[in-house]
């Protein structure tokens, strides 16, 4: 780094003041304001939905166990496996939903992120079919794991209907993803201009 001698004077201060504003403006004090930042942001501690959605998932999961290992199944274990498979895929994402739509309403924060028009809303719809389906298989798989828990005396009519209920949330969401595609919607006149969320969105 190249150094200023400083001679006896008034043009002694001048230079040292000139030596420091280069200093910062390559690394200095002022220079590290903005890493942390990013720092202190990375450190901030993550909102109260986030921590405790995978625990109310293992509260219900455990809870769900015992109560079929006591009785036969009924349909309030196939609703339990279908609100995990949903956390599983959307739980992260609708945590976010909700932040930053509060933030908006409530907080003066940015406008969240929209599904876009066009081709871009209808890439966002298949995005979103494909956590229908990630949430469709954790359900599948559980309801399938209880009907084994349970076995044949256990009366498992109602699990399996729950699993039929979510192959056709599958079925539903893959048209309404097509309609996207074939029929694009297009931005209406004066529409507020908001960032898409295929380009935004984890």
């Amino acid at each position: 780094m190249p150094t200023t001698r400083a001679t006896d004077g008034p043009g002694a201060a001048q230079q040292l003041h000139r030596a420091e504003d280069h200093q910062g403006d390559q690394g200095g004090p002022l220079g590290q304001e903005a890493p942390l930042g990013a720092v202190v942001d990375a450190q901030r501690p993550p909102s109260p939905g986030r921590l405790c959605e995978p625990l109310m998932e293992l509260v219900l999961l455990v809870v769900t166990t015992l109560d079929l290992k006591n009785g036969a199944a009924d349909w309030k274990h196939g609703l339990a496996a279908l609100y995990i498979g949903y956390t599983v895929a959307y739980g992260h994402y609708t945590v976010k939903w909700l932040d930053g739509h509060a933030a908006y309403r409530l907080a003066g924060g940015d406008n969240p992120a929209g599904p876009g028009w066009g081709k871009v809303r209808a890439v966002h719809a298949w995005k979103l079919w494909l956590r229908t389906v990630v949430a469709a298989a954790a359900a599948l798989g559980l309801l399938q794991t209880a009907i084994w828990y349970v076995g044949g005396a256990g009366g498992v009519s109602s699990l399996k209907a729950w699993q039929f209920g979510a192959l056709r949330a599958v079925g539903i969401h893959a048209l309404i993803a097509a309609t996207c595609t074939l029929w694009p919607k297009k931005a209406a006149a004066g529409a507020e201009e908001r960032p898409a969320l295929a380009t935004t969105e984890r």
